[in-house]
Parts: structure tokens; C-alpha cells; sequence
């Protein structure tokens, strides 16, 4: 009797080791955003993005001559993103860099799909005529080694 108790213990604990295992790999693999973006968009401003598989992220933006960088965490509910800055910096032409301690919501009511190497944002933005603003943003994904 205690033979067939001890295999039984076994072999529970081998499933139980293999199932564990099994999720960690699909949770990673399921994170497409991990990885370096620019946009596709108009000329005059550039957006990078990067994520990274630890849910950390930065978001540079060049709109003339200065450059802001928003640096913080993110997180995925099914195509659900949401982005919050923690850190703010930006740059003016002639200027030293300014950082900032800040508690922002990057793309407020995200969504995301990827597709081959492209992502879109569907996101709402605030502008002075109206309250709320849909707005879509492509990227394409950045080969660096």
C-alpha cells in the first residue's frame, strides 16, 4: 500500500511540475508588444516604443527640436494595454535635460493588435474643442541587435 501511495505522490507532483512549466512559457510567448516600435506616421515627429518582457517600457517623442522621454510600467489584459509613466524627461534645444517624477497614463483606454510587424494603438485623447478624441497610432517593429 505504501508503494502505490508513493507512485501516486510521483507521478502527482511530475504533472504538477510539467503544468507549471507549461503556463510560464505560453505567458511569455503571448506577449507580442515586447520589443523595440517606430511610427508610421507623418514627417515632422518621430515615436519610438519599447517594451520589455519585465512590463517595463519607454516612450521617446521628437516633435521639432525637443525631445520628451516618458519611462515607466505597462500592463495586458487581453487586447487591453494600459501605460503609466513614472518618470518624465524632456529636452530643449540648448537646454540640459529635465526630469520629472509623474504619474501618467500614456494612451488612456488602449487597445492593441499586432500583426506580422506592425502594431496599431487605438487610444483617447484629450483635445481643447472636444473631451474626448479616438485616435490610432501605427507602429512598425525595429530590428536591433
Amino acid at each position: 500500500m505504501q508503494k502505490l501511495a508513493a507512485t501516486f505522490m510521483c507521478l502527482l507532483l511530475i504533472t504538477i511540475s510539467f503544468s507549471a512549466c507549461k503556463k510560464d512559457r505560453s505567458e511569455e510567448s503571448e506577449n507580442l508588444l515586447i520589443g523595440d516600435w517606430s511610427e508610421i506616421g507623418p514627417d515632422g515627429q518621430s515615436l519610438f516604443l519599447k517594451f520589455d518582457k519585465n512590463y517595463s517600457f519607454w516612450f521617446s517623442s521628437v516633435v521639432g527640436e525637443t525631445n520628451m522621454k516618458y519611462s515607466g510600467t505597462y500592463s495586458i489584459k487581453g487586447d487591453a494595454l494600459k501605460v503609466i509613466a513614472a518618470e518624465m524627461s524632456v529636452q530643449e534645444p540648448g537646454k540640459p535635460v529635465q526630469t520629472t517624477a509623474v504619474r501618467h497614463d500614456v494612451f488612456p483606454e488602449a487597445t492593441y493588435s499586432v500583426s506580422n510587424d506592425t502594431l496599431t494603438l487605438t487610444y483617447q485623447t484629450y483635445t481643447a474643442a472636444w473631451p474626448v478624441v479616438p485616435a490610432t497610432v501605427k507602429f512598425r517593429r525595429m530590428i536591433i541587435d
